[in-house]
């Protein structure tokens, strides 16, 4: 077995010991949360005197522990079991995975290599899944941009009617200016074509239709479609949460997959 995936197994448990229904060999390992069950070798390879495996009450003939820094140690784990280590009788020491290990008074060889291996395919099993989000920056940012374009088509339609009360103060100012020095006939050529502009101006805003609300729902509507889970099992959406703040959750917070920029 390769450094690598012992490194895997960093901060597991493995429970070892005889299961009961074919006298295979029982592994049990605590990873990632989650107690996960395995049996090895061939039915009746295990004798008798190998403590039975029991994974729901944490009973066994023997644990090994791997430490956070790699290191390995095995525990008998009752005083009638017997745990040997390279001919030896141990309760507790620390193991290579080159060393001897025997169980019972019968000397049951345990494969090491089998043991680890079986435990690194149960740790990676039950890893949560990566899956990269990289695509889901492209559809937040053209969703930022779809919105940012409604809402600057929406100030320049509301600029446009204004401008008819705009021009319609204007020529009131002019008709009471134009009256206070007697020019009343002027007034009428400069607040008449004023005047019209104002309605001309009112009523191309007014056929103009405003498609914003529509667009927006439709500008969100593709969102909820595209910016979702990338694991395939899962596919929710992730909510109207930025690109940049996603990337730093990590994690699906529906399925628990994690996530990867690559």
């Amino acid at each position: 077995m390769q450094q690598t995936d012992i490194d895997s197994l960093k901060g597991t448990a493995i429970l070892i010991g005889k299961e009961a229904a074919k006298s295979q060999l029982g592994i049990v390992v605590t990873a990632n949360g989650k107690k996960m069950v395995a049996v090895a070798g061939s039915p009746g390879s295990v004798p008798n005197s190998v403590s039975r495996c029991k994974p729901a009450e944490d009973v066994a003939h023997c644990k090994i522990d791997i430490s956070e820094g790699g290191k390995m140690t095995i525990t008998n784990l009752k005083s009638a079991n017997a745990t040997f280590v390279n001919g030896l009788e141990v309760d507790k020491k620390t193991i290579n995975p080159t060393d001897k290990i025997m169980l019972g008074k019968d000397r049951y060889c345990l494969d090491l290599n089998l043991v680890l291996t079986t435990a690194v395919r149960l740790v990676a099993s039950s890893a949560p899944k990566q899956y990269s989000i990289k695509h889901l920056e492209r559809v937040w940012n053209e969703y930022e941009k779809r919105t940012e374009a409604i809402q600057r088509r929406q100030q320049r339609m509301n600029k446009w009617r204004m401008l008819p009360l705009m021009i319609g103060s204007l020529s009131s100012i002019t008709a009471a200016v134009c009256g206070a020095m007697s020019l009343g006939n002027i007034s009428l050529y400069i607040t008449i074509p004023i005047a019209v502009l104002s309605f001309v101006i009112y009523f191309v805003t007014f056929i103009r239709k405003d498609t914003s609300i529509d667009d927006r729902k439709k500008a969100t509507k593709d969102l909820y479609k595209k910016y979702v889970c990338p694991n395939p099992d899962c596919r929710h959406f992730m909510g109207m949460i930025p690109y940049e703040i996603l990337r730093q959750n990590k994690k699906c917070n529906y399925c628990g997959c994690t996530f990867t920029e690559k």
